[in-house]
């Protein structure tokens, strides 16, 4: 199992499922046993805690070499990701490795579904930054 297999896979055994999120599965015909199955989950608005969870068993260093975890300009970790419903990205052996986020509030229709990923944005200088992930690559 790789790092960004086992660090998503504890991300999103972090997280539960809120009811409204529940609600439009089930309107779509997705029981709540599939929705179990298939791993989706409530990606919040506040990550601090699970976060400090990862950080805990992966410690900063592993975090930071998967895709949308990045040092912030206060020395802490951060991670990427509009608020809405967390996808598991798998290959085809099953390993998670990635994310995708079904926007509760997308700030356009084809934004509605986004990565966790790499968001660079240059400063003035021109200098890249990585804003709202990092610059790592998923192993296939």
């Amino acid at each position: 199992m790789d790092n960004s297999n086992k660090v998503y896979f504890d991300l999103l055994e972090g997280l539960s499922i809120t009811e409204s999120h529940l609600e439009s599965f089930s309107a779509r015909g997705l029981a709540p046993p599939d929705v179990e199955a298939l791993g989706y989950k409530t990606y919040p608005i506040s990550r601090k805690s699970i976060i400090h969870k990862l950080e805990t068993v992966h410690k900063q260093e592993g975090l930071l070499g998967v895709a949308g975890f990045w040092l912030g300009e206060n020395g802490k970790i951060q991670l990427s990701g509009a608020t809405g419903i967390a996808i598991p990205v798998r290959n085809f052996k099953g390993d998670i490795q990635g994310v995708k986020i079904r926007a509760d509030k997308p700030l356009n229709p084809a934004s509605k579904y986004s990565s966790i990923s790499s968001n660079p944005k240059a400063d003035k200088s021109g200098k890249v930054k990585y804003t709202q992930g990092t610059s790592a690559k998923a192993q296939m």
